[in-house]
C-alpha cells in the first residue's frame, strides 16, 4: 500500500512537507526525504534554535509535523527566515518533480511552487492550495479505510430494526424504569444488537492498529496511547491511584447492593456477590446518579432543584449561556466572541432537521470560530452542563494563540478536568444561592450527605469503569488476551473493578465491550479516569486561592480573580509544555494523586462507613461468580399485562412490545453470515470518531468537520466521506527523538 503526508502549518509557521512510502505485497520500502535548512536571522544576537545551525541538513522525514517541538517554540519566539528544499529519491508519478523547494517568511502571504514544468513560481495561498490540490491525483480509498467503513455499516445494518427504540429510548428506560424485566430486555437487547456485529471484525481492526503503531515506534495501539502521557510508569501510576480511591468504592458498592436488595429482593440481589449490570441507572453502569431516587439518606430533606426556579424567573437557553459566561469574566477570563453567539446551535432545531443532541464543544482552528453544539432545555443539570461546554470553549479561546500543534490539553485528560471543575463550583447550593436560584441557604450535616451521596454516585462510580476500558484494550493490544476470550476477560475485568456482573449468560458468541461507543470509535479511555482524579486537584488549588474555608464541596470560585489567574496559566499553555510542567506551575506538584478528591468526599466516606458497619455488610463482592436468575417467563412475558414502568407509559406497551420484536429479529439475524442489507446513512464510521488510533491523515483542501467528546480531535484529522484524497501514513520519530521532542505529533491542518 502508498502512503503519504501531505502538512500544511499556516499562519503560525507556514512550511509545506511532504513524505512518500511504498510498499507491495507485506514490503516496507521507505523512502526518505531529505531536507536542507537554513535560517537566517533577522534580529541580531539571537541565538540558533538547537540542532539547527545554518546549512545543517534537517531530516523532516520522520517528524509527526514538519518542525520537532523544540525548533517551533523557539522559531515562534523569533523572527526568522526559513529557507529548505527537499529532492525526494524515486518518488512515483504524479508525485515525482524534480525537485521541490520552498521558501517562506514568518507569516508570509506566499510561497515559491514547482509548476508543471518543474519551474518554481509565487502563488499567494489560495493559489498554492489550488496548485497542490491538482497536481495530486486521489487515491483509491486504502483498505484500512474501507475495512472500517464495513465495520460500521454492519453495526449500522443491525441497528436499523430497533433504531427507534434503541436510540430514542433505551436511555430513558434505563435511568427511570424500575422493573427489573424491562431493564433487563433494553440492556440485552443494546448488548445484543450493538456489540455482537462487531465480533468477527475486531480482531483484524486490532491488527491493523497495531501494524500502525509498531510502524510509529511503538510496541503496540496501548503502548502509543501511554506515550502521550510521557511517563514509563503511567500504567502503575493509574493503578496506584485506583486503590487509592478503592476503599471509597467499595463502600458506596455495599451501600447501594443494600438498597437495591430492599428493593428488588434476595432473589436478585446477593449481599455478598457483585451487583447486576442492568440495576444502576446506566447501560453500562458506569455513573449511578440515575437511581439516587433509591438511595437518599435523608428523603425529608429538600432536593436542591432549581429548575423550577428557572423557570419561574423566565429563564431561557441564551440567558443559560449568558449566565456561564458571566461566570468565566467574574475570574477575569474571557467573553465569548461574537461568532460564538451566532454560530453555535444552543437549542434543538425546529425545522424537522436529524441532528446529534449531544452536547459538544467545537474548535474551527482560525481563532475566531468557537461553537457548542447542544439540544438545550431549561434544567439544572443543562445549566450545569452549559458550564462544563463553556470551559471547553475557554481552553479554545486562551490558547488560540499557540501553533496550532499546541492548541490542544497539555495531556489528553485536561480538557476534561478544566470544564468539570468550573461544575463544581456551579453544583453548589452557596452558587445557586448567590446567582438567586436558591432562596434559602440552609446548611446543615444532613443536607451535605445528601448532597454528597449524589456526587458519589457520579464521580467515585465511574473511577473502576474509566479505569478498566483501558486495561481491557491494553492487554487486548499487547496479545495478552486472544479473541477467544475478549467477553471473558471484558466480564472478568468489570467484576474485578466495578463489583457488578452481567445478568444473563454471556459467552464468546457476546461482544460486549463493542455495547460501548469508545470502543468501536477506539477513543482511548483513560483520560476520563485522569480527568477525575485532575479536576480535583485543581479545585482544590483554586478554592486555596479564593480564599475559601470551611468543607471542600462547599467551595464556590465565583468571583475571585486569583483563581483565575491560575486557571489563565493552565489554559494558555496548551499543549507547548509538558502536562507535569504545567501542573507543576498551577498546583505545585507535577503528579497526580487522591488526595484532593478524598478531602473532597470525606464527609460522605465516614457516613458510609458508619451505615456498612450499622448494617453489619460485606464489603468488596467475595462472592464474585454469582450471577442472578433469568426472570420465569422472560423475555416473552413482556408487555403482556405487567405495569409498564415510568419511563416507557407515554409510549404506551406497544414500545415495549417493539423492543421485544427487535430483540427476536435480531437473536434470529445475528446468526446470518452477512448483514442483508446495509441502508445508507449520512455519515460514516470513521467520521465519528478522530482515530490517530490507526494512524489515518487525511489530505484536506476544502472546511472539514473536527469530532470527538468536546469537539476537539483524538490526535489526528477528523474524517469526511467526500474528501478530496485520504492517505494512510505511518508517523515514525526521529532517531533519538522522545516523545516529549515531538510534541506536535498528530497537528491539525488549518483551513483557509
Amino acid at each position: 500500500m502508498d502512503a503519504g503526508e501531505l502538512c500544511l502549518l499556516w499562519p503560525q509557521f507556514p512550511v509545506l512537507a511532504f513524505r512518500r512510502k511504498t510498499g507491495r505485497a507485506g514490503e516496507h520500502k521507505g523512502t526518505r526525504l531529505w531536507c536542507q535548512v537554513t535560517i537566517h536571522e533577522k534580529k541580531a544576537g539571537r541565538p540558533a534554535p538547537p540542532e539547527t545551525s545554518s546549512s545543517s541538513p534537517l531530516s523532516l522525514a520522520w517528524f509527526p509535523s514538519p518542525c520537532p517541538s523544540r525548533c517551533l517554540r523557539w522559531l515562534r519566539r523569533s523572527q526568522i527566515q526559513l529557507q529548505w528544499s527537499c529532492t525526494p529519491a524515486a518518488l512515483p508519478a504524479p508525485l515525482e518533480p524534480a525537485n521541490i523547494s520552498r521558501t517562506t517568511q514568518h507569516s508570509a502571504g506566499s510561497i515559491l511552487v514547482p509548476n508543471k514544468q518543474g519551474e518554481t513560481e509565487k502563488l499567494n495561498r489560495t493559489e498554492s492550495d489550488k496548485s497542490i490540490q491538482e497536481s495530486m491525483k486521489a487515491p483509491q480509498l486504502p483498505y484500512k479505510i474501507r475495512m472500517i467503513h464495513s465495520l460500521r455499516k454492519n453495526l449500522s445494518d443491525v441497528h436499523q430494526p430497533v433504531s427507534f427504540f434503541f436510540y430514542a429510548e433505551v436511555t430513558e428506560i434505563m435511568a427511570t424504569s424500575r422493573s427489573y424485566r424491562k431493564l433487563l430486555l433494553a440492556w440485552e437487547g443494546w448488548h445484543n444488537a450493538s456489540g455482537m456485529p462487531l465480533r468477527a471484525l475486531y480482531p483484524e481492526f486490532v491488527q491493523l492498529s497495531n501494524k500502525a503503531s509498531r510502524e510509529d515506534g511503538f510496541a503496540d495501539t496501548g503502548d502509543y496511547w501511554r506515550s502521550w502521557y510521557e511517563s514509563p510508569t503511567f500504567k502503575d501510576d493509574v493503578e496506584q491511584l485506583y486503590q487509592t480511591v478503592r476503599p471509597l468504592y467499595e463502600n458506596l458498592h455495599a451501600f447501594v447492593r443494600r438498597k437495591l436488595y430492599n428493593y428488588y429482593g434476595p432473589k436478585y440481589i446477593n449481599l455478598k456477590g457483585p451487583i447486576p449490570a442492568h440495576l444502576l441507572g446506566n447501560m453500562w453502569a458506569q455513573t449511578w446518579n440515575n437511581v439516587y431516587d433509591m438511595m437518599i439518606p435523608f428523603p425529608d430533606k429538600p432536593n436542591i432543584d432549581v429548575t423550577d426556579a428557572m423557570v419561574a424567573k423566565n429563564y431561557n437557553t441564551t440567558h443559560m449561556f449568558r449566565v456561564a459566561e458571566e461566570f468565566f469574566t467574574s475570574l477575569d477570563l474571557k467573553e465569548m466572541p461574537d461568532r460564538f453567539w451566532s454560530g453555535s446551535m444552543l437549542e434543538k432545531p425546529s425545522d424537522g432537521r436529524e441532528v446529534v443532541c449531544h452536547a459538544s464543544a467545537w474548535d474551527f482552528y482560525n481563532r475566531e470560530d468557537f461553537r457548542i453544539k447542544q439540544c438545550t432545555t431549561i434544567t439544572m443539570e443543562q445549566l450545569f452542563t452549559v458550564h462544563h461546554e463553556m470551559g471547553h470553549i475557554q481552553y479554545y479561546l486562551q490558547y488560540r494563540d499557540q501553533p496550532v500543534s499546541f492548541r490542544r490539553g497539555a495531556n489528553p485528560g485536561f480538557h476534561e478536568a478544566l470544564g468539570d471543575v468550573l461544575s463544581l463550583s456551579v453544583s453548589t447550593p452557596k452558587h445557586l444561592h448567590t446567582i438567586g436560584l436558591l432562596d434559602v441557604l440552609t446548611e446543615d450535616a444532613e443536607n451535605d450527605i445528601n448532597y454528597l451521596l449524589k456526587m458519589a454516585l457520579e464521580k467515585i462510580a465511574f473511577l473502576p469503569f474509566g479505569f478498566l476500558i483501558d486495561e481491557w484494550r491494553w492487554s487486548v493490544f499487547n496479545g495478552s488476551v486472544s479473541p477467544e476470550n475478549y467477553n471473558k476477560m471484558w466480564w472478568h475485568l468489570r467484576t474485578k473493578y466495578q463489583g457488578i456482573c452481567p445478568p444473563v449468560t454471556r459467552t464468546e458468541e457476546h461482544f460486549d465491550p463493542g455495547a460501548k461507543y469508545h470502543i468501536p470509535g477506539n477513543t482511548p479511555y483513560i483520560r476520563y479516569f485522569v480527568s477525575f482524579i485532575l479536576q480535583f486537584q485543581f479545585h482544590e488549588k483554586l478554592c486555596e486561592a479564593a480564599s475559601h474555608t470551611g468543607p471542600l464541596h462547599t467551595c464556590d470560585i465565583y468571583r475571585s480573580k486569583a483563581a483565575g489567574e491560575i486557571l489563565t496559566k493552565v489554559l494558555t499553555s496548551g499543549s507547548s509544555k509538558p502536562w507535569t510542567e504545567v501542573l507543576q506551575e498551577a498546583i505545585n506538584t507535577n503528579r497526580m494523586n487522591a488526595s484532593a478528591l478524598m478531602n473532597y468526599f470525606s464527609p460522605i466516606i465516614s457516613w458510609l462507613k458508619e451505615q456498612n458497619e450499622k448494617h453489619g455488610e460485606t464489603l468488596g463482592w467475595p462472592e464474585q461468580d454469582w450471577v442472578p436468575p433469568v426472570p420465569d417467563g422472560y423475555p416473552e412475558d413482556i408487555g403482556t399485562g405487567q405495569k409498564v414502568p415510568v419511563g416507557v407509559q407515554q409510549h404506551g406497551r406497544s414500545g415495549v412490545e417493539r423492543l421485544h420484536r427487535g430483540i427476536l429479529d435480531l437473536q434470529h439475524r445475528h446468526h446470518r453470515t452477512k448483514p442483508a442489507s446495509y441502508g445508507e446513512r449520512p455519515t460514516s464510521f470513521i467520521e465519528s470518531c478522530c482515530s490517530s488510533h490507526i494512524a489515518l491523515y487525511y489530505i484536506i483542501f476544502h472546511r472539514f468537520s473536527c469530532c470527538g467528546q468536546n469537539g476537539s480531535s483524538n490526535g489526528g484529522f477528523c474524517l469526511n466521506p467526500y474528501i478530496l484524497a485520504c492517505l494512510v501514513v505511518a508517523k515514525k520519530p526521529g532517531d533519538g527523538q522522545s516523545h516529549a521532542d515531538l510534541r506536535s505529533h498528530g497537528a491539525q491542518v488549518q483551513h483557509h
